[in-house]
């Protein structure tokens, strides 16, 4: 797992992120995009698949929690968007039988699979 470690004296602030926001549009950086319950309507897999590689690529750590909400299709077309833009681990499935869904940690495409 990857973990953030908040220094001692510092605030955590949480925002809404809307997909499509240009990340260098931001004030302050992003450690951590978190989206949960969020793959359901074709029409925003584009945008959010572009605003988790842009947080993603500028240093933020990606978790996407979800659950089949959608067409397995439609699953399909946002995983295939998703791991063509950036490397997608399926975390533990003890998480998954808690959960009742699938967590996904998601990082920069790797070194060796870009090349």
């Amino acid at each position: 797992y990857s973990s953030i470690t908040i220094p001692v004296g510092e605030r955590v602030r949480v925002a809404q992120l809307a997909w499509g926001t240009d990340c260098k549009l931001l004030r302050e950086p992003v450690h951590l995009v978190f989206g949960a319950d969020v793959v359901y309507s074709e029409d925003g897999f584009v945008p959010m698949v572009g605003t988790l590689r842009a947080a993603v690529g500028r240093g933020a750590v990606g978790l996407l929690c979800y659950r089949r909400r959608c067409a397995v299709t439609s699953e399909e077309h946002f995983f295939h968007l998703l791991t063509d833009a950036m490397d997608v681990e399926r975390l533990e499935a003890s998480l998954e039988v808690a959960l009742g869904a699938a967590l996904y940690r998601l990082t920069p495409r790797s070194r060796r699979a870009a090349s």
